[in-house]
This record gives C-alpha cells, sequence and structure tokens, in this order.
C-alpha cells in the first residue's frame, strides 16, 4: 500500500500536465503564418482588364457565328464602339451584321472583350434580325478578299495624318474604326474617327486593300 501513492501521484501529474497542454493557446508563430496569406489574396483581387482585337480578327469570329445562323451569310458592314482604353486600332467591342439571301435577312452580332458591369456578355452574340432586300444598295454585302488591310495597319497610316498630332495633344481621345463598301467602285475602305460623333476631331479614310489614304473626310 506504500508503494501505491507514489505511483499514484506520478500518474496524476502527467494527467495534468497533459491537460494543460491541450488547453493552451496558439503560439504567435500560428497566428502570423495567416497573414501573409490574406494580404496576398487581398492584393491579387484586381479588376479585370479589357480584351481588343483588330476589326478583321473579331470579324472572322463574327463570321464563323453567322455561318452557324445561315451557311451563305456575307458581311455588309463592321464597326467598333468607342471605348476609353481602345488604341492603335484595336477595340475592346465590334459589331457587324451579315446578310444571307436565302433567309431575306440581316441579323446582327456583336464581339465583346470588354470588362466591367457595362461591357456586353464576353465572345461572339447574336442580336436582332432585320428584313433584308438584293435591291437595297445600303445593305449589299462586301466581299472579304478585299480585306487585306487591317484596322491597326490603317491607324497607322491615318497617324500620318494629323493623328498622331492630334493623340499627342489629347491622349484620351476615343477612338471609332468602321468599315466603308463602295459596290460600286468595289471598293473597300476603313473610316478611322478621332472622337465621337457629334464632335469628331478627325476622320481619315483609308483603302482596306492597298492601306493607302485616301482623304481626310470633313
Amino acid at each position: 500500500m506504500m508503494t501505491a501513492r507514489p505511483t499514484r501521484f506520478i500518474f496524476c501529474a502527467l494527467l495534468a500536465a497533459a491537460l494543460a497542454g491541450c488547453s493552451g493557446t496558439p503560439s504567435n508563430n500560428s497566428a502570423d503564418s495567416t497573414q501573409p496569406a490574406n494580404q496576398s489574396t487581398t492584393k491579387s483581387a484586381k479588376p479585370a482588364a479589357d480584351q481588343t482585337q483588330t476589326g478583321r480578327e473579331a470579324l472572322q469570329k463574327m463570321y464563323a457565328a453567322a455561318h452557324n445562323w445561315a451557311m451563305d451569310a456575307q458581311p455588309v458592314s463592321l464597326g467598333s464602339a468607342p471605348r476609353s482604353g481602345d488604341a492603335a486600332g484595336k477595340a475592346a467591342i465590334w459589331s457587324a451584321s451579315f446578310a444571307s439571301a436565302s433567309k431575306r435577312a440581316i441579323r446582327n452580332f456583336t464581339w465583346s472583350g470588354a470588362a466591367g458591369k457595362d461591357a456586353p456578355d464576353p465572345g461572339v452574340s447574336q442580336g436582332s434580325i432585320d428584313d433584308y432586300s438584293p435591291q437595297n444598295a445600303s445593305t449589299r454585302p462586301f466581299d472579304m478578299n478585299f480585306l487585306k488591310i487591317d484596322s491597326d495597319a490603317a491607324f497607322d497610316e491615318s497617324q500620318k495624318h494629323g493623328g498622331a498630332t492630334l493623340l499627342k495633344k489629347t491622349p484620351d481621345t476615343l477612338m471609332r474604326y468602321s468599315l466603308l463598301s463602295d459596290a460600286r467602285a468595289m471598293q473597300l475602305s476603313w473610316r478611322i474617327q478621332y472622337g465621337s460623333d457629334a464632335s469628331a476631331k478627325l476622320t481619315a479614310i483609308v483603302n482596306a486593300s492597298t492601306g493607302k489614304f485616301i482623304r481626310i473626310e470633313k
């Protein structure tokens, strides 16, 4: 009976030490290890940037979607939506219309690489459908084989005729790029517009087949 007491005492002491270790507070090192991870997550949460493309790149993507709608679809128009950040002949939003003789209809398409609350759905989306008459010269399709000069090359040419000077003074000028089709002359041209429609500061016309400057639009 005398030897049982020390054994019991040692057992109780060990049990108390174990319980004290389990109830202890976490070390400062474990608390600090979670802080850098939280900080890096906060810093990485940046808003997505717009993705821009040239006119011909966007048109080819919309052309593929238009052929899913109608196999005989041909392009009628192409233009960008002015948006802050567009530069050097590229844009985050392009719209095009395609005519189908078999459906006797014109359908609108949009390609978007824009980000933000006001941005259209990303990629190619289908839009409204209008009536189409092959006799209407204003909606006559153009031949994509004439589109040899892309919007970025046309922009570079327009820069030589006043555009560079203008953007140096006002670098935040909104840009608009669109195709002009002259069915009678069988000519396709880029229209490079510096500024909004209401107050365009400069509008240059560049041949979309040769890349040559044509004129300044008054």
